[in-house]
């Protein structure tokens, strides 16, 4: 029997990460006027205002609603040099945000140790090339390499796309099942788009 998961699985296992990115942004963050993660101040006002439903709800689009700006072990940038969000100076916050990143960071190399095709469409690059040495197949060293680096690199997913999120949220907020899937269903042209670019610029 394979041992790799199937799709209704990994549905739910991405699910479960973007409920609990969403709690990250709306319950720890506070922008003062500025980005976290990426997400325009109006953008997490709106997500602030969703209710426990309907942010298991948006929490249901088909992959991942979060990834790293850039693969982390090439950056030699640490999270104290990076400019920060004023959420990112609330001790609360930080230590939320580190475990969070920390236990991402496991599923993904977990992930990559099963198939590393799906780890690459989870966060729509190919990253982490430390982890992919045989020798750190069975230890998880080079998370704890990682982690700290990695926090002040976490990004929202398609936090860039100028209607990608606001979207998501407009289908939620007027009760339009609808137009809420469809929102959701956009993630999947999108990140065959970006995973197509990353592909002509590795060649």
């Amino acid at each position: 029997m394979s041992s790799e998961p199937s799709d209704i699985q990994n549905y739910a296992e991405w699910t479960g990460w973007n409920r609990e990115f969403l709690r990250l942004v709306t319950e720890f963050g506070h922008h003062d006027g500025q980005s976290v993660f990426g997400l325009m101040p109006e953008v997490i006002d709106q997500l602030k205002l969703l209710t426990c439903r309907q942010r298991d709800q948006l929490a249901a689009t088909p992959g991942l609603l979060v990834c790293f700006a850039a693969p982390v072990d090439h950056q030699p940038m640490k999270i104290a040099d990076a400019p920060a969000a004023p959420a990112m100076t609330n001790t609360q916050w930080r230590h939320a945000a580190g475990v969070f990143v920390s236990a991402l960071l496991t599923y993904l190399w977990k992930t990559d140790c099963r198939t590393v095709r799906d780890a690459q469409d989870l966060t729509g690059q190919s990253f982490f090339s430390k982890m992919y040495q045989p020798e750190a197949q069975n230890n998880f060293l080079p998370v704890l390499d990682v982690t700290e680096r990695a926090v002040g690199q976490l990004r929202a997913r398609f936090h860039d796309h100028p209607t990608f999120w606001a979207d998501l949220i407009h289908g939620i907020h007027m009760d339009n099942a609808e137009f809420c899937t469809l929102s959701q269903l956009t993630y999947i042209p999108l990140a065959v788009a970006e995973e197509s670019a990353e592909s002509i610029r590795a060649s």
